[in-house]
């Protein structure tokens, strides 16, 4: 897998997660946060990183997954507002067989806070490719 898809799929997982944690309260959103640690302005590959980091808000919002206030910010993206959509919400409301019976944003929330256990690239590429569903 490319490394961009690897990033993207990492990228998903850490909105959902976000946006999970805190529905039904709206977030604010930009394309610094996706990654860990965020990023700095002036950075190096700062420039590369947010635009990749924008196209993976571009596509969740395109996408009906996450709703809010959609803005292009330089050469990344926010969203303000930023909920669930009902399309989203289900989705992360769905149990996972392969995890337990845990819901898919229980899995996003769990593998974030420790991208150390066993299983979080597998479960990282699961989340990302159930949003397309």
């Amino acid at each position: 897998m490319s490394a961009n898809l690897d990033e993207f799929n990492i990228q998903v997982t850490r909105v959902i997660a976000r946006l999970y944690e805190s529905h039904p309260r709206p977030l604010t959103i930009e394309s610094d946060m996706l990654w860990d640690p965020p990023l700095a302005v002036g950075s190096k590959d700062y420039e590369e990183k947010s635009s990749t980091a924008g196209g993976t808000l571009t596509w969740l919002y395109r996408n009906g997954i996450v709703g809010g206030d959609f803005q292009e910010a330089g050469i990344g993206a926010r969203i303000t507002s930023a909920q669930l959509t009902s399309r989203g919400y289900r989705i992360v409301q769905k149990s996972e067989g392969n995890y337990g019976g845990s819901t898919l944003g229980e899995v996003a929330v769990a593998f974030l806070s420790d991208p150390a256990a066993p299983g979080f690239s597998q479960a990282v590429d699961f989340i990302a490719r159930r949003m397309s569903e």
